[in-house]
């Protein structure tokens, strides 16, 4: 009779870090759209007509939406007219941080440095650093309204410490350049 050899491996969930199985057994959702889409392409969602008729009483008020304001900012009036209402929630500010801001206005006088004659280039380059629109201010904290709307960065001592030291305008704020147009 011939010999055999039995042999299998047992496979066992067990975490990497710590031996701490409570993330994984938190079982969170990350992107509740997908598993609805997965849901809808298994069928789960298909309804059948097997259960016995109930009393259903439906009543409905409709209200069209006129204003939306997002924590940040006021309330705006809608018109669906002109525009989706997509267009108004999904727009989005965007104000860059302290260091891209830097940066940009660095980048801004190495291109004066680089395309600017000799003779030029050091009155051009004063005059942008001491443009009230390109220096750096801290925010204001004189009222109660002014620490309401600067709240998150009055209480952030890094970012006053920096925009402190930057007031005097020995670099220049690169963020308003975008909105200026040149005039030849």
């Amino acid at each position: 009779m011939p010999t055999s050899v039995l042999m299998w491996n047992r496979l066992e969930p067990t975490p990497h870090s710590d031996k701490n199985v409570d993330a994984a057994l938190r079982f969170e959702i990350r992107d509740a759209m997908w598993m609805l889409t997965r849901q809808w392409q298994f069928g789960e969602m298909d309804g059948e007509d097997a259960a016995s008729a109930a009393f259903a009483k439906i009543g409905l008020h409709h209200a069209p939406v006129q204003f939306f304001g997002g924590p940040d900012s006021q309330p705006q009036p809608l018109d669906f007219g002109q525009a989706p209402l997509e267009k108004a929630i999904e727009q989005d500010v965007y104000v860059p941080d302290l260091p891209l801001r830097l940066e940009i206005g660095r980048h801004w006088l190495r291109l004066l440095r680089k395309h600017l004659p000799a003779t030029e280039r050091d009155i051009i380059m004063a005059q942008f650093l001491a443009h009230p629109d390109f220096r750096f201010v801290r925010p204001k904290n004189e009222s109660l309204l002014d620490n309401f709307v600067n709240a998150s960065l009055l209480a952030d001592d890094c970012y006053m410490e920096t925009t402190t030291a930057l007031e005097n305008g020995r670099l220049m704020d690169g963020w308003p350049l975008p909105m200026y147009k040149v005039v030849h």
